[in-house]
């Protein structure tokens, strides 16, 4: 998951927005209650939207 945030934060839009959905599928199996889902989820939100 680290690596796919860093692709995010470098170029959020770089093919096709891949990672962001890689991401997305990562959190869907881990479950919303996941440590890592959450400290995840975070991070993307705030390269989406800073």
């Amino acid at each position: 998951m680290a690596q796919l945030l860093e692709s995010i934060r470098r170029d959020r839009d770089h093919n096709d927005a891949a990672a962001k959905t890689q991401l997305l599928e990562f959190f869907e199996a881990l479950g919303v209650g996941d440590p890592m889902v959450i400290r995840a989820r975070r991070k993307l939100s705030s390269y989406l939207f800073s």
